[in-house]
């Protein structure tokens, strides 16, 4: 009985151990590209994957959902690997409409017809 009592304090910190709090890493801010192509008539932008980037957090940077991008890049479900090469749906840009039949506009201007 005695050459237990040794090893409790051993046993205890060992079993206390795995009780570390761990610090969560932030995900890496996603550097959106510029670079678009357009492929059958649909507009896409390049992105290539930079270590540490997840499908979720490429998504979010694009305004786009993980299923999407999944659908244009089979296999990118899968572990993303740095370099990869990743097509993002754009999305339309929303188009607001001008109202341009002011009565106070002044000077010469022409009316389009159809």
């Amino acid at each position: 009985m005695p050459e237990v009592r040794k090893y409790i304090p051993m046993l205890v910190l060992m079993l206390l151990l795995p009780v570390q709090p761990t610090i969560a890493q932030e995900p890496p801010e996603i550097e959106r590209s510029e670079n678009k192509v357009i492929l059958e008539g649909r507009i896409y932008y390049v992105h290539v994957v930079k270590g540490g980037e997840i499908l979720y957090s490429i998504a979010r940077a694009y305004q786009v959902s993980e299923k999407e991008i999944i659908m244009e890049n089979p296999g990118s479900s899968t572990d993303l690997m740095i370099g990869q090469v990743l097509k993002i749906p754009s999305r339309p840009s929303v188009q607001t409409r001008v109202h341009t039949a002011d009565s106070t506009i002044q000077g010469p201007y022409h009316v389009m017809k159809a």
